[in-house]
């Protein structure tokens, strides 16, 4: 799920699915799988990665993670 606004972080969440291109140093999310990418971010521009934990009380989001931009 991803958060269609900055600052929501339970609302407006719609589905996507998102690829770590190592070859290419790419991070990328589609709208469907095996659609091409909505979105592409170099790595580079990627300035810290982190999973929230099951104490944050998202238990039924298995693989969420947070991306921070410059």
């Amino acid at each position: 799920m991803k958060s269609k606004e900055k600052k929501s972080i339970f609302g407006n969440q719609v589905k996507r699915w998102f690829i770590l291109d190592v070859i290419n140093a790419t991070f990328s999310y589609a709208k469907k799988k095996g659609k091409s990418a909505s979105k592409t971010i170099a790595i580079w521009d990627i300035e810290e990665c982190w999973q929230e934990g099951e104490d944050d009380g998202l238990k039924e989001w298995l693989y969420e993670f947070r991306v921070k931009t410059k």
